[in-house]
């Protein structure tokens, strides 16, 4: 039972590449959680070597988790969205522990519900199915900026790929990728 939470977690969760202290004047702070190094049998992708290879849905999964932990208005040096857009972003970052909840809520379900031998599949299609909720939403949240702010923010979201390193266990390299 927890194996398959275990690797539902890890198989597509993204960690900060390595810890910063939390002040006002920097930027995001990592996840709580730290791994060091890969877990045996996994694959890492290090994100401060090969940013192109963190998924969209690894980078908006980590900026969306770690906003909510902020003071609204936190990034305002940094972005310099317009005060609505902001609480935009900060209100979808505060949807993210729901979207967590939810998918840790049917992770659980197909533990306690199916057969050990459908867990693998269905907790990979669970995972893409949550991967596929905060692309959701981070396409929600872009169309209702304007221009000038979308392009502040995705260059900024895209800037944290340097920061994620994947720890992809090689059993679930089918859907790596998926769904972006």
């Amino acid at each position: 039972m927890l194996l398959a939470l275990v690797v539902f977690a890890l198989a597509g969760t993204a960690f900060p590449a390595e810890p910063r202290p939390h002040a006002p004047t920097q930027e995001i702070p990592p996840d709580s959680t730290k791994i060091e190094g890969s877990p045996p049998g996994f694959t890492t992708i290090d994100g401060k070597k090969n940013p192109e290879k963190i998924p969209d849905y690894a980078v908006w999964n980590s900026v969306f988790t770690n906003l909510q932990t902020l003071e609204p208005g936190f990034l305002r040096t940094q972005l310099r969205l317009p005060a609505d857009e902001e609480a935009f972003l900060y209100a979808e970052a505060k949807r993210q522990a729901d979207r967590d909840a939810v998918c840790w809520k049917r992770a659980h379900g197909i533990v306690e519900t199916m057969p050990a031998k459908v867990w693998n599949q269905a907790m990979k299609d669970l995972n893409v199915w949550c991967r596929q909720q905060d692309l959701d939403a981070a396409d929600a949240l872009l169309v209702k900026l304007s221009e000038d702010s979308r392009r502040k923010l995705l260059a900024f979201v895209d800037s944290k790929r340097k920061t994620i390193t994947i720890y992809s266990d090689p059993t679930w390299a089918d859907i790596f990728g998926l769904p972006r």
